[in-house]
């Protein structure tokens, strides 16, 4: 009964009748209407990219694994959506042109995309026979001339000349997970690549020609992109910066070592000779006489450090507002954007209406359609399944924490369904791989359902349904009985008791009863 199906990010929409994206209305009014998808959350997500207009720093993006790209124009207290013309959601790399900083670029698994009015809308180039992968893509914008762009992919190291219209693969080995431009040093640009282990690349000239400057640098150590203990979708393990506000510029490298550790080296000579800085590590952020490198902050361009406060969830990316050292935002796995504005000594949530999460499971009451219930393993509530009263503009947790288990296969990364008594809304059933569960109270409470059919103990969960004129009668659908041979179970007391009904599929994922003749099921499956 289970399925090899890779998993999807899914964002839910509304038309003008059902739910929308699940996107918060906090930041504004619920506009759902015909041909017209309003997003209503929930807020969170995982965001790996961020990036500021550099003269009007509240205008602020960000990057997210499934939702997108963002817009703040006002430092990150509210967000909007800003990815029309997107054509592939999962946004791994951000990059503002410096000398024109509404042209923005955005990395993903379609390739490359450019906007030229702050994100209000975006086109895709891509270079013929080279597709630039989202996985570890890092973008940068050459500060000197704004026709130059570099990314790096696992594919190799890509540029172009012509402001995004045409990529050339200037390293075509390896993946390349970090690239700085030193802002002093016109044509100067570092790369780690990865091919089997780790070098550092400097180019002088533009990228036309390389040479490894990694000497004292332990590249051995540094964890490759996708080597345990890397979880997925948690951003590079290693990452580049350069502070020009040294003469000459430092060249900052942080990272995650294979065992976890994090690690800050630095070079004041343009990658000549390299010594431990810190024990910084990743995300790393520059700032204005402020350097941020993980759990840790560095106010004298790496020569010594202090512990920094960090977000609940792991960051991913981390931004410093130029004129304002003390304000820092973090992109983090599952709760969206964070801000601190001092100094990373605290942080405070900063995703109203940010809404990348992944919904599984959506429910909508039927007697009063303003009640949703959502479950996610990403939001800004923390995971679990969530409640709203209004129709989208707030949600709330309910259920004990250990519900997600049954709702959430974190395993496989599959959903069951979480299906609602259409005479009790009230009553709710879900359940998975791991079993099912029914609320009698609008999910605040749950108690497990009888675990055996027949002779067998296995009940594994794929589908639910409920009889519209018989509330006690409960279909479902996964794998029951011995051997979990039987895949359609039937109880007529409310998930007390269940007896196999004998569908004629080896494997089935969903039933339905007929509204109008509910002694007529439909079941899909193979």
């Amino acid at each position: 009964m289970r399925s090899d199906a890779p998993h999807q990010v899914r964002t839910v929409f509304a038309p003008a009748c059902v739910a929308a994206w699940l996107f918060a209305a906090a930041a504004g009014p619920v506009r759902a209407g015909v041909n017209v998808w309003t997003p209503i959350g929930p807020e969170g997500g995982n965001v790996d990219a961020l990036a500021l207009h550099p003269a009007r720093p509240n205008v602020l993006f960000a990057g997210s694994l499934g939702g997108g790209v963002f817009r703040s124009t006002d430092g990150g207290a509210t967000w909007a959506l800003a990815s029309r013309g997107l054509t592939d959601f999962y946004v791994s790399a951000l990059a503002v042109d410096p000398q024109s900083p509404t042209t923005l670029y955005a990395a993903n698994g379609d390739g490359i995309a450019k906007s030229v009015n702050s994100g209000a809308t975006w086109s895709l180039s891509r270079e013929a026979g080279y597709d630039l992968p989202a996985q570890s893509v890092v973008l940068a914008v050459d500060p000197h001339a704004s026709s130059v762009v570099y990314a790096g992919s696992n594919v190799g190291l890509f540029q172009s000349l012509d402001g995004g219209q045409s990529w050339n693969p200037i390293v075509s080995e390896g993946g390349f997970p970090a690239v700085a431009l030193d802002p002093a040093r016109p044509g100067t640009v570092y790369a780690v690549s990865q091919f089997g282990s780790s070098q550092l690349l400097r180019s002088t000239d533009g990228g036309a020609t390389w040479s490894e400057k990694d000497a004292g640098l332990p590249v051995a150590e540094i964890a490759l992109v996708g080597d345990p203990p890397l979880v997925a979708g948690l951003g590079s393990p290693v990452q580049l910066a350069v502070d020009a506000g040294t003469i000459p510029s430092t060249v900052l490298i942080a990272y995650l070592d294979t065992n976890g550790g994090s690690h800050t080296w630095r070079s004041r000579d343009a990658g000549e000779s390299w010594r431990p800085s810190g024990p910084g590590g990743v995300p790393l952020a520059l700032g204005e006489g402020v350097i941020y490198a993980g759990a840790y902050k560095s106010s004298d361009h790496g020569v010594t450090w202090q512990p920094a406060a960090v977000p609940p969830q792991p960051a991913i990316a981390m931004l410093s507002v130029p004129g304002s050292p003390a304000t820092v935002l973090a992109g983090t796995a599952g709760e969206g954007v964070w801000k601190s504005g001092d100094a990373a000594a605290s942080w405070q949530s900063a995703s109203v209406g940010l809404t990348a999460t992944s919904p599984q499971v959506v429910a909508i009451d039927p007697l009063r359609p303003q009640v949703l219930y959502a479950a996610v393993f990403d939001s800004v509530r923390g995971p679990g399944l969530l409640k709203s009263g209004d129709g989208g503009r707030h949600w709330r947790h309910v259920g004990p924490d250990g519900l997600l288990n049954v709702l959430l296969d974190q395993n496989t990364w599959r959903a069951a369904n979480l299906a609602i008594d259409p005479a009790r809304p009230t009553t709710l059933y879900c359940g998975n791989l791991t079993g099912g569960a029914r609320s009698g109270d609008g999910g605040l409470t749950w108690e497990m359902l009888a675990g055996t059919v027949g002779d067998g103990a296995c009940f594994e969960v794929d589908g639910l349904a409920i009889a519209p004129l018989a509330s006690e009668t409960v279909y479902a659908t996964g794998g029951f009985g011995a051997g979990c041979a039987c895949t359609a179970a039937k109880s007529t007391d409310s998930g007390q008791t269940w007896s196999c009904l004998g569908l004629p599929l080896t494997t089935a994922y969903g039933i339905w009863v007929a509204p109008s003749s509910p002694a007529t099921l439909y079941a899909y499956g193979d």
